[in-house]
């Protein structure tokens, strides 16, 4: 008996939901396709992009909304969510018995059961946006069975379905293109367009990164990759930034890499790989990318140095943090850089490095005098006017601030106040106020602080708090206080005291500065569920028996959208269904 029950726990060791049959199962045929169109991608798992790794693919779907959606294994509706951002209309569905989860995000709608269900959700709470838990077994699945449909909702860019399989106990979003799952048609390696050299340096005992030199790669005459010259002499201790491109067979797309190596006379030196990952951690991705190699570009660049505050898990085989201290080379090296995609083709990348003179240690007036902030401890910056608080842990490194300030833009109603460069993404947000106390005291509450980048005014946000606008920034950079006393625009797209040709009334409700912060609709004094697509400005109510009488001869629409400084606009009409 003993023997016994220690099998049976044994076993249910093995999966998060107990006995599972996926370790039997090949992993092509372990789970259906979602979409039964052939399978083309527009984004791949562990795609990198600000503040998060892409959390699963986005399949394809012709450019249009409404394809049916299929549950791509037998298990459960666990969660159901509706936000106008993120995954916008999401399927969460559980498959006990392969210790897994699937995700379907940006759908159009769901299955007539769950549409329902979700429905009666939204009008309960008077809300849009929702986050339910169905009661276990209330809405089973079987293998194929229809779930929903297509579409385009929330940070979507285009029509398309956000899929994702996550480990049952983790929730950790997996690589389901590595692990043989699916098969996408990839058969174009990789492309290593260059490497950039970087040394590093201190100055009031904080890390100084600089970019030496980038290496365009060439191919060589016998098909190999290098670079001119060959041979890179390092003088301090130093890294590299490699710039990478990733494409499939018959799209246009840019994708993510799957992994990228370096190796130091064929021994490890540096390595990712993008397997999965943790929600958690995600963020750390920030100090992955070398935003200041990037620009613009939508090529991948990716640092080989591992920063003292960087916890990324998909870090493998790294020595030093993959720092190459000059001093420990020995004659000429061998330099391989390989880089991965998750349909296992690659390209390797061969140069040399040899040890130069030592260089004398770097003077910078301008960072002479900066400000030390910290990774472990943070700081405070403060002129009087303006305030920056950064926590511990905020910085993936210590950093050296610089500041400067200048004269009010137009738009703008304080001097902008740089800090730092918005290349510097923090891990926890940082709090940052501005003095208003030479502003009018009527009109304090309509200020906002704004991000100034490329000349574009866009706002963080802002609390009136005594004499101070305060809000809380993720990256540093360039920032003024703004005054916001435009309303929002609100927009009918169906004539006032019209008939109205369908069972639709939709609203275009747009918002410059401060964006539309909340918002309400009533048709005939009642409560109705108005449905958001803030990237489109587009709002708009789907009209039913159960919530709006039918033909009934003037009915009152009355729309109220306030934006986040508190300006509100009040829009009624009325129109005949």
């Amino acid at each position: 008996m003993t023997n016994r029950i220690f099998a049976i726990l044994m076993l249910c060791a093995l999966s998060p939901f107990g006995l599972t049959a996926q370790d039997h199962l090949p992993a092509e045929g372990r789970y259906a396709m979602p979409l039964r169109l052939p399978l083309s991608l527009s984004a791949n798992f562990g795609e990198l992009r600000p503040n998060h790794f892409h959390s699963g693919v986005d399949m394809k779907t012709g450019g249009v909304t409404g394809k049916p959606v299929y549950a791509v294994a037998d298990g459960y509706v666990s969660r159901i969510f509706v936000s106008p951002a993120g995954y916008g209309h999401a399927l969460y569905v559980t498959h006990p018995s392969l210790g897994s989860m699937s995700v379907y995000g940006h759908m159009e709608e769901f299955a007539p059961a769950l549409e329902e269900y979700t429905l009666a959700e939204q009008y309960r709470r008077h809300t849009f946006a929702v986050d339910l838990f169905p009661s276990f077994g209330l809405f089973k699945v079987k293998k194929g069975d229809l779930i929903g449909y297509s579409g385009n909702t929330g940070s979507s860019g285009g029509p398309h379905l956000h899929f994702e399989i996550r480990e049952g106990r983790s929730s950790m979003p997996t690589n389901i293109i590595a692990r043989g799952y699916y098969n996408v048609a990839d058969d174009i390696a990789p492309s290593i367009v260059s490497v950039s050299l970087y040394e590093t340096d201190t100055i009031q005992e904080v890390p100084i990164h600089r970019r030496v030199e980038r290496y365009p790669v060439m191919r060589n005459a016998d098909g190999s990759l290098g670079i001119a010259p060959d041979t890179l002499t390092i003088r301090r201790p130093a890294y590299f930034v490699v710039e990478t491109t990733e494409r499939k067979n018959g799209v246009s797309n840019i994708f993510g890499l799957y992994s990228l190596s370096v190796n130091r006379n064929e021994q490890p030196l540096f390595g990712f790989r993008t397997d999965r990952f943790s929600f958690a951690e995600t963020k750390y991705i920030n100090a992955l990318i070398a935003f200041d190699a990037k620009g613009g570009s939508r090529n991948d660049f990716i640092r080989t140095y591992i920063a003292p505050n960087n916890r990324l898990s998909t870090y493998e085989n790294t020595v030093g943090r993959g720092i190459i201290d000059p001093s420990s080379i020995d004659g000429t090296e061998t330099i391989d850089i390989t880089a991965c995609d998750d349909s296992g083709n690659r390209s390797t990348l061969r140069f040399h490095i040899e040890r130069g003179e030592p260089m004398p240690k770097t003077i910078d007036s301008t960072l002479q005098t900066a400000m030390p902030v910290m990774w472990d401890c943070g700081g405070i910056y403060s002129d009087g006017s303006v305030k920056l608080t950064i926590p511990a842990g905020a910085l993936y490194e210590s950093i050296l601030l610089t500041s400067s300030r200048d004269i009010p833009s137009p738009g703008l109603c304080s001097g902008t106040t740089t800090l730092g460069d918005d290349n510097i993404y923090l891990h926890k947000n940082a709090a940052l106020s501005f003095d208003c106390s030479d502003i009018p005291a009527e009109k304090r509450n309509k200020l906002v602080v704004a991000r100034i980048t490329g000349g574009k005014i866009s706002s963080e946000g802002g609390r009136l708090s005594g004499n101070r606008i305060e809000t809380r920034i993720g990256r540093l950079g360039t920032f003024a206080l703004a005054l916001d006393e435009e309303a929002p625009e609100v927009i009918p797209a169906f004539r006032d005291k019209g008939t109205l040709s369908g069972d639709k009334i939709t609203y275009r409700i747009k918002d410059e500065l401060s964006g539309v912060r909340w918002y309400q609709l009533t048709i005939d004094d009642k409560w109705v569920l108005l449905e958001a697509d803030p990237k489109s400005s587009t709002y708009f109510c789907r009209l039913d028996r159960s919530h709006v009488e039918r033909n009934k001869t003037a009915h009152r629409a009355v729309l109220r959208a306030v934006d986040g400084a508190g300006n509100i606009t009040v829009r009624h009409n009325t129109f005949v269904w």
